[in-house]
C-alpha cells in the first residue's frame, strides 16, 4: 500500500510522462552523467518505444546498434551548429544546425535543419527542415515545415506543410499541405497526453 501511495504522489509531484512522446520530450532535460553511456542507453530505449508506437516497419526504422559511439551533447540554452554527424542532442531550448546527418535531436523548443538525412528529430514544439535527403523521422509537438522531404516519417500534432514530398509517411497530422501531391494521413494511438484532452 505504502509503495501505491509513493507511486501516485510522484505522479503528481513530478508529473512523470507516461505518454511516449511526453518522456521523449523529458529526455531533453536528463542531468549530465559521469558517463555519457547511462544516458545514451535512455535515449535508445524511448526511441526503441517509439518505433513501437508509430508501427514502422524495419525499413523505416533508424539502427541504433551504434549509439554508444555517438557524442552526447546537453544544452541547457538556444544553441547553433554548422555541422554534425552521429550526435545525440539533448536540449531544453531552441537548436538550429545546417548539416546533420545520422543524429538525435531531443529538444523542448524548435528543431531547424538547413539539410539532413537518417536523423531523428523529436521536438516539443516545431520542426522546420529546408532538404531532409532522406529517411529522418520527425515528431513534432507543434507544426512541420519541410521544403523537400524523401522517405520521411512525420508524426506532427500541428499543421504539416511539404513544398516536394516524396514516400512521406504521415501520422495523427490534422492538416497537410503539398505543393504538388497528395500525402495520406494515418491514425495511431496519441503520442502525447494533451492530444488525448484535445480529440475529446
Amino acid at each position: 500500500m505504502k509503495k501505491i501511495l509513493f507511486v501516485f504522489i510522484c505522479l503528481i509531484i513530478t508529473g512523470c510522462a507516461t505518454y511516449t512522446g511526453d518522456k521523449l520530450i523529458e529526455l531533453a532535460s536528463l542531468p549530465a552523467e559521469p558517463e555519457n553511456h547511462e544516458n545514451l542507453l535512455k535515449v535508445a530505449k524511448a526511441i526503441d518505444s517509439l518505433y513501437d508506437e508509430l508501427k514502422l516497419p524495419d525499413e523505416r526504422k533508424i539502427p541504433l546498434d551504434d549509439i554508444h559511439n555517438y557524442d552526447l551533447i546537453l544544452e541547457k540554452d538556444d544553441i547553433k551548429f554548422a555541422r554534425e554527424k552521429q550526435k545525440v542532442f539533448l536540449i531544453k531550448g531552441n537548436i538550429h544546425v545546417s548539416h546533420c546527418h545520422n543524429s538525435i535531436i531531443i529538444a523542448r523548443g524548435n528543431i531547424d535543419i538547413s539539410h539532413g538525412s537518417n536523423n531523428i528529430l523529436i521536438s516539443g514544439n516545431n520542426v522546420n527542415i529546408s532538404h531532409d535527403r532522406g529517411g529522418s523521422i520527425v515528431v513534432a509537438r507543434g507544426k512541420t515545415d519541410i521544403s523537400f522531404a524523401n522517405n520521411t516519417t512525420i508524426y506532427s500534432t500541428g499543421d504539416l506543410k511539404i513544398s516536394h514530398p516524396r514516400n512521406v509517411i504521415s501520422l495523427n497530422t490534422d492538416k497537410r499541405k503539398t505543393s504538388w501531391v497528395h500525402i495520406n494521413n494515418i491514425l495511431i494511438d496519441p503520442l502525447f497526453e494533451f492530444e488525448e484532452s484535445f480529440n475529446k
